[in-house]
């Protein structure tokens, strides 16, 4: 997943009308990147904020709090639902790997790519430049 368009440019990025999250248990959504398509791949990038107000910190753990696989997972789905026209039932999900923990107070970079003809929906959730997370989620008819 390249941020890079076939040109070598960075795509603008669209500030999100300042820090928000569309509900509570939701990341902040610092900045939103809509990267160009690359062979029929949609893109898109997202800055989120992770604070320790986030419900999937309670109790994951008491004393060192770090954030659930199954809620990158389901960020990752929830974003792409709202990006990407992806088919309504989920059929599988492959190479997730979980590399590095998440820990609240921190800004994320989440990448998202959808392959229509494939029904795919990749991910991918950077800190910086140190890889967190990453995985492929399939949806069909």
């Amino acid at each position: 997943m390249n941020s890079d368009s076939a040109s070598g440019a960075e795509a603008p990025v669209e500030p999100a009308r300042g820090p928000r999250s569309e509900a509570p248990g939701e990341p902040t959504i610092l900045a939103t990147r809509s990267l160009p398509a690359d062979a029929g791949v949609l893109r898109v990038q997202l800055d989120l904020e992770i604070t320790p107000e986030l419900d999937c910190f309670e109790g994951h753990f008491d004393g060192l709090p770090l954030l659930p696989g199954v809620t990158q997972l389901h960020w990752a789905v929830m974003f792409g639902r709202r990006h990407f026209p992806l088919p309504p039932r989920f059929t599988h999900m492959s190479a997730i790997k979980f590399v590095r923990v998440i820990t609240p107070c921190c800004r994320l970079v989440l990448s998202l790519e959808f392959e229509a003809t494939r029904g795919e929906l990749r991910f991918r959730y950077d800190l910086g430049d140190m890889p967190c997370s990453s995985g492929s989620v399939g949806f069909g008819p």
